[in-house]
């Protein structure tokens, strides 16, 4: 799949990849910094901001799509940092082709199994109950998950993927 992303800088390549909900958006002043001393790059995810979706969702499918971009762009190794979800792909790609991984760093994120996670369950739900029949806006999108997504902040970071 090729993915949206965002570039900065020159130099090796860095590779950062965001969490579930989150958005290349989400790291663009940290890439920034780095962007002095590395070339960074930083991708939406599958299923999230710009990028194409797919009804295929899962971490085997996300690390192919790090590798297609990694090969893309002829990098035969390169600095992995990931939060949350991105931590667990980035994990997943220094396991299987540690030789393209020259540094690994995770945030907030290990490796156990999490397994029925009801909170995410519950707003995947909330987001794909939205009827697009109905929205001209965005301030469509957020009336209607006022009444199940109470917390402003949450709602305003889930619409961060709604174009």
């Amino acid at each position: 799949m090729k993915l949206f992303f965002r570039q900065y800088g020159q130099g090796f390549p860095v590779i950062i990849l965001h969490g579930l909900y989150g958005l290349s958006d989400n790291w663009v002043s940290f890439g920034r910094r780095l962007a002095a001393d590395f070339s960074v790059f930083i991708p939406d995810l599958r299923n999230h901001g710009q990028s194409p979706h797919s009804t295929v969702f899962d971490f085997a499918s996300m690390e192919e799509d790090i590798m297609e971009f990694l090969d893309d762009r002829e990098f035969r190794e390169a600095v992995l940092i990931g939060h949350s979800m991105g931590g667990k792909v980035s994990m997943r790609v220094a396991l299987d082709y540690p030789e393209r991984v020259s540094k690994l760093v995770v945030v907030d994120i290990g490796l156990r199994r999490v397994t029925g996670n009801r909170e995410h369950l519950n707003l995947i739900e909330v987001m794909q109950s939205v009827d697009f029949t109905r929205v001209r806006s965005r301030s469509d999108v957020e009336k209607q998950l006022v009444p199940r997504i109470p917390d402003q902040r949450l709602r305003q970071f889930l619409m961060k993927n709604v174009y």
